[in-house]
């Protein structure tokens, strides 16, 4: 047995060791786009505890298992892992950036407040994050969006978990989901015109107070609405175009400004862009999630 200069443990025959255990208790874990991401955190300055490396670890492993890590173009997690762990990507190029006004103390990593918590445009400053994540660099035809996230709406209006927008009068091209204080979802779509659609909730107003929701587009414009992995809705909006600009977390980014308007007072505790995904795969998806956030006694549902 023998430790690289990578700090991989491997056998003698330079097979990487998966796990490892010192009197039944696991003391080491691997996976190679886990060691990625944590060699990142260190190296912006954060600090990964071993309970968080076997839990990112076991997640990227299940996310696999289940098919649904090749469908993963963009994830940002900000649940068990330091503030500044929370602005790097589990998956993905660049990093996750927090506007001016954002700052750790809006920022939990455990516990029923884990995750970075919005404004709503009204403490004197715009809290919300950037994701660096174009989506016209890809089909508009097979695409997802989703955001795991706890908190009623405070500002009794629409407000975007994620989203670009093209310009704040309408007709406008959208791509990102946008949650009422009523529970409806009034604006969630990939590239079309924003028409104030509404998608079926289930029962309920609290619906959509916490959880983790998506759209997934399987046609030009068909869209399916997702909630804790089950769908909850199918509808065709006009087909648009993707907004070309980085999808913001906590609002919706309007020509390289978080509008007030649009900004969130909810918590956010990841969110995940993919490629197309059948139900299955998101059925696995929120399953593998929410189990990662059990972990650090975040989980919604």
């Amino acid at each position: 047995m023998r430790i690289d200069n990578s700090d991989v443990v491997r056998l003698g025959n330079g097979s990487p060791i998966i796990d490892a255990y010192y009197n039944g208790a696991r003391v080491y874990a691997y996976d190679v786009d886990a060691k990625t991401y944590f060699t990142s955190v260190i190296a912006a300055g954060g600090v990964i505890e071993p309970a968080t490396r076997f839990a990112i670890v076991d997640m990227i492993r299940a996310l696999k298992t289940k098919s649904c890590w090749n469908s993963i173009l963009d994830f940002g997690l900000f649940c068990g892992v330091d503030y500044k762990g929370a602005q790097i990507k589990i998956k993905g190029s660049g990093a996750v950036t927090p506007s001016y006004w954002m700052s750790a103390a809006d920022y939990s990593s455990t516990g029923t407040s884990a995750g970075f918590t919005g404004d709503g445009g009204v403490s004197g400053g715009y809290k919300y994050l950037n994701t660096n994540f174009n989506l016209t660099t890809r089909s508009r035809t097979s695409l997802g969006i989703f955001c795991y996230f706890n908190g009623a709406e405070q500002t009794g209006a629409t407000r975007f978990l994620i989203g670009a927008m093209e310009s704040t009068t309408s007709p406008q091209n959208l791509s990102g989901l946008g949650l009422m204080r009523s529970g409806t979802v009034d604006v969630g779509g990939i590239g079309s015109a924003f028409t104030s659609q509404t998608v079926p909730n289930g029962t309920g107003a609290t619906i959509y107070d916490k959880g983790f929701v998506g759209v997934v587009t399987n046609g030009s414009n068909t869209h399916t609405y997702y909630k804790n992995g089950a769908q909850i809705g199918a509808t065709n909006l006009p087909t648009g175009t993707i907004v070309n600009g980085s999808l913001y977390v906590l609002a919706a980014n309007v020509t390289g400004t978080g509008f007030a308007n649009y900004i969130t007072t909810r918590t956010v505790r990841a969110y995940i862009i993919t490629g197309g995904m059948t139900s299955t795969q998101v059925s696995d998806l929120s399953t593998i999630i929410n189990t990662y956030m059990g972990k650090f006694q975040a989980a919604v549902y």
